[in-house]
């Protein structure tokens, strides 16, 4: 016999082997097509639930700085100058070289030959770096990143270093501060599992893990190589308004500290005195308990 029945219908042997073919073929484009359909709905979904992921949990302990700028004597050199860390002035990286953030407001009524420097301090109180840049012609969010600042070492895994940021005037007395803490920690299991995932699943994981510093620089990253991703804005809008940094322009990022400029000492002048030039305030002690993890963290 060389016909076969299909339903009421008889077919030669090649009709109906043809015919299986056809059906197999459409039974995978229809599991193509199912399978298509679930993944864009997980995609769809999957922004809300990341943005609550990169909520961020402080460690439970406080750390002494200026998370706001404090002028010296009181003058307001710009108004709404932010660092954008904790509350607590803390935070912790995984990195040798990490970036910090902070937030330039618009521009205020100061005069334009502003300088910004930058200071960092072991726990002892010991110089370890300093240096200055132009203040930047726009507002906006802007990175330092220690890779490229002079000179600099890497952050030795287990020590805490506190960091000042000043914005001074040539032409004025006036220092506006901002000043907090940065500590390298090893990267846990998970942490150390994350370089195999996306960037943005780092950032969920960095932040789960209270590791702000790093959370927040791949969030931006991501943020400026792709503005129209609905799930990046959601997550770094999160990540800010946890810690109380809601009014922070996310769309306006002005970019990275990348112009070089003379690496500084405590001493240096620029020949004309040391206007541009002066050390930072004197480090702020490590605060009681400080030396200490505080709800079983690192």
């Amino acid at each position: 016999d060389t016909s076969n029945k299909i339903g009421n219908v008889y077919l030669s042997l090649n009709q109906h082997d043809q015919a299986s073919d056809y059906y197999r073929l459409a039974l995978e484009l229809r599991q193509q097509t199912e399978s298509a359909i679930t993944s864009a709905n997980s995609a769809s979904s999957v922004g809300p639930q990341h943005a609550e992921s990169v909520i961020f949990q402080p460690a439970d302990i406080s750390f002494s700085g200026n998370r706001t700028g404090s002028a010296s004597r009181g003058a307001s050199l710009i108004e709404g100058l932010t660092a954008l860390v904790p509350e607590t002035n803390y935070g912790r990286t995984t990195k040798p070289y990490p970036t910090i953030f902070i937030y330039l407001p618009e521009e205020g009524q100061f005069n334009q030959d502003l300088v910004i420097e930058f200071y960092l301090r072991d726990e002892q109180g010991e110089l370890k770096h300093a240096e200055n840049r132009a203040y930047p012609e726009q507002n906006g969010i802007l990175g330092i990143p220690f890779e490229e600042l002079e000179n600099i070492a890497p952050l030795e895994v287990g020590k805490r270093y506190q960091w000042h940021i000043s914005v001074r005037s040539a032409s004025d007395d006036d220092v506006l501060y901002l000043s907090g803490w940065i500590h390298r920690v090893e990267p846990t299991s998970s942490e150390a599992h994350s370089m195999e995932i996306s960037l943005e699943e780092q950032s969920y994981v960095y932040a789960r893990e209270e590791i702000w510093y790093d959370a927040l620089a791949i969030l931006i990253k991501l943020r400026q190589q792709d503005s129209t991703n609905l799930r990046y804005l959601a997550a770094l809008q999160a990540l800010l308004e946890s810690v109380g940094l809601e009014y922070v322009d996310i769309d306006n990022f002005i970019g990275y500290w990348l112009d070089k400029q003379q690496s500084l000492e405590a001493d240096v002048t620029n020949g004309a005195g040391d206007r541009y030039y002066r050390p930072s305030p004197d480090s702020q002690p490590l605060p009681s308990g400080g030396s200490q993890t505080a709800g079983g963290h690192r």
